[in-house]
């Protein structure tokens, strides 16, 4: 009898000890699968976004290329270019006070 309750306790203690390496495992791959998820929505968010700027990009390419007075807009507004016999007055208060 002494026999039998070893064995049974050792296939007791077995069975429990699969059962929480089953639970571990399953649940430790079931946080990874939702965080793998997250990450994946996150990422299509992101690939998304990146698609549009990318169409917008190309768009100002193509308005760059074509649209003369847009890329002569650009072209005074960001870089301050000037066409021939032009000259730029600046009557700002500040400076004037200075000197």
């Amino acid at each position: 009898m002494h026999y039998k309750n070893k064995n049974r306790f050792f296939a007791v203690t077995i069975f429990f000890l699969l059962i929480f390496l089953l639970f571990f495992f399953s649940f430790g791959k079931v946080g990874k699968y939702l965080n793998l998820r997250e990450q994946n929505s996150s990422l299509s968010l992101e690939v998304e976004d990146l698609k549009r700027q990318n169409t917008e990009l190309k768009n100002e390419i193509v308005k760059l290329k074509t649209d003369q007075k847009y890329f002569e807009e650009i072209a005074r507004r960001e870089y301050g270019l000037l066409k021939k016999n032009e000259m730029v007055f600046d009557f700002n208060k500040k400076q004037a006070k200075e000197k």
